[in-house]
């Protein structure tokens, strides 16, 4: 009987302290036991750890079971772990635990040398369940922890996966989700997690143009739009001399070769507008600089003299021919240069205007001497001529943009098989064209043959391409398909030998409702040299079939338009078996 009560109250007296470890707890590190100040302290209770040899008894503490922590010894003879004790008597009556003796804070002193004991004793590391085998003393675990390679440690990425240290290396390389990776377009860095996010804003990435669907990059489509796209509705390149039509820039080059005659009237419309206009600024400038005008400058001031010269140069300049005729024998006869320019009917005018500026240039210079005239007339036709030249260039100019844009117009016709086969997916479609003249190469030459553009099976995944060539056997020609490893910009990240499924049809393009694609499924096996990482830009191994199709079956079904349309379907992990037994070559 006495048996069970003591049992019932030891484990009263368990709850009671074990319940209390929150309240602040004792830290006994004085030697004056006339000093509390310790009591204030938050240390927990106990050591939990498994010690090696097995913890004696008298290193026990009676109220926790465990090891004593700040071991203190009360008045009584008793030995606590100091937080223990002190929750004890903060929560029970103030008698000891063991004795029921009266006890109060002022009766516990701590128990340095006991202490000095307990932290020399040899534990295991608390990380022994995850494989540390350290012995460790009391005193030294928590720095042992700083450098135990069990330890569990968040990662220092941030990803919310914690691990044990010595594989966080490990971790941070190869499957933490905020490691940095590069993009293999534009080799920037990003968190492995924002590859979406860095995809949308990646200037290598391909964009389709709205307007177009060309496949172009993302730093190249404002130029595309710019300058290349066929339908991007452009004005005329002789917008600036009057041609107002505006077109999409595929039409450019057909208006350009329909209205040369307009445009050329236009041009030489607007240098006539230069020459008037530059025809009229020496007349001014003739008006201010005339020994007529000094007179009137120097007693009516330097405005009213210049309007009133320049008025009379006017009038002048609207006689009638009869009384330029007059004047002209006080003149030398002036030669007016031709200007190169097509039409004779716009030559003949214009060079009738320009004989009519020099006649009235000419007028207003009655009092000039010869040789000022002649010289005056030099210096216009040398301008004359430098403007001929200029107008001469911009035509060459015009010529050079019409064929810079036939070219612009036909490289956009071309597929870009590249960025097309970046993005496929793993489902390419070859358009094997001038497929009659490569057959006859392959003929005459039995080493001949034609590789597809690349394609990849993801924009991060391997990169392939397809190869055709002519296989003759018994007299029978039959076209041979393989397909071809190549290297690629994600090889080291991806897994060697290449595993997986590979689905080759030749598409019917027969104008029969009830088509009939031919169909081979070829799988991947192991040991072949052929799904390898490529050392070289291809290897040279490949995987397919010699005797894919006759070649007689390939004409009468599958050929149109000297094209045969080709496609294959690339699925990634799919492992071998038996009955693929396509040959390798």
């Amino acid at each position: 009987m006495l048996y069970h009560l003591t049992l019932q109250w030891f484990h009263h007296l368990h709850s009671t302290v074990m319940g209390s470890l929150e309240e602040p707890v004792l830290q006994l590190s004085h030697s004056d036991p006339d000093d509390t100040s310790w009591m204030s302290s938050t240390n927990i209770a106990g050591y939990d750890f498994e010690f090696d040899p097995p913890l004696e008894a008298k290193y026990e503490c009676p109220i926790c079971l465990m090891c004593q922590r700040d071991c203190v010894q009360t008045s009584c003879g008793h030995k606590f772990c100091g937080p223990c004790i002190l929750a004890w008597l903060r929560r029970e009556r103030e008698q000891c635990p063991q004795d029921n003796q009266p006890l109060t804070e002022n009766d516990i002193y701590p128990d340095n040398y006991t202490r000095r004991e307990i932290l020399q004793l040899r534990v295991h590391c608390p990380n022994s369940k995850s494989g540390c085998p350290t012995l460790v003393e009391l005193a030294n675990v928590d720095r042992h922890l700083t450098e135990c390679e069990y330890q569990i440690v968040p990662c220092p990425n941030r990803c919310s996966m914690r691990t044990m240290k010595r594989e966080i290396a490990d971790h941070c390389q190869s499957s933490c989700l905020r490691r940095l990776v590069n993009c293999s377009l534009c080799n920037e860095q990003f968190q492995l997690n924002q590859q979406k996010s860095h995809l949308t804003t990646c200037p290598l990435v391909a964009l389709t143009c709205e307007s177009c669907q060309t496949v172009t990059p993302r730093q190249e489509m404002q130029h595309h739009l710019a300058e290349e796209c066929p339908r991007t509705v452009v004005p005329c390149t002789f917008h600036e001399v009057g041609c107002k039509e505006r077109m999409v820039r595929a039409d450019l080059p057909i208006h350009l070769q329909e209205n040369t005659q307009n445009h050329m009237k236009l041009l030489v419309a607007s240098y006539k507008n230069v020459s008037g206009f530059m025809s009229d600024l020496g007349r001014a400038v003739g008006a201010l600089t005339s020994p007529l005008a000094s007179p009137s400058l120097n007693r009516q001031g330097s405005s009213t003299s210049c309007a009133s010269e320049m008025q009379r140069q006017w009038s002048c300049s609207s006689m009638q021919e009869g009384a330029c005729a007059t004047a002209a024998p006080h003149h030398r006869s002036v030669s007016v240069p031709s200007v190169p320019v097509e039409g004779a009917r716009g030559t003949s005018e214009l060079e009738q205007r320009l004989q009519m500026d020099f006649s009235k240039w000419d007028l207003g210079k009655k009092s000039a001497s010869p040789e000022k005239v002649i010289k005056d007339i030099c210096e216009k036709h040398v301008r004359l001529e430098q403007r001929s030249r200029e107008h001469a260039i911009q035509i060459q100019n015009q010529r050079t943009q019409i064929k810079e844009l036939k070219e612009a117009l036909r490289r956009a016709t071309q597929a870009p098989h590249e960025m097309l086969g970046r993005y496929c997916n793993g489902t390419f479609v070859w358009r094997f064209h001038n497929f009659a003249a490569e057959i006859r190469e392959m003929t005459d030459n039995n080493a001949k043959v034609v590789h597809s553009p690349s394609f990849y099976t993801s924009p991060f995944g391997y990169k392939l391409c397809l190869r055709a060539n002519l296989y003759v056997r018994d007299g029978e020609c039959y076209l041979a398909l393989f397909i071809h490893m190549r290297r690629g910009e994600n090889d080291d990240i991806l897994e060697w030998p290449f595993s997986g499924r590979f689905i080759v049809s030749l598409i019917d393009q027969s104008d029969n409702s009830l088509r009939h694609n031919f169909t081979e499924v070829m799988l991947t096996k192991p040991g072949l040299e052929a799904f390898e990482r490529p050392r070289d830009d291809r290897n040279i191994k490949g995987w397919g079939f010699q005797q894919f199709m006759q070649l007689s079956r390939v004409r009468s079904h599958y050929l149109r338009r000297d094209t045969v349309i080709i496609k294959c379907v690339v699925q990634v992990g799919n492992g071998y078996r038996e009955e693929a037994i396509p040959a390798g070559r």
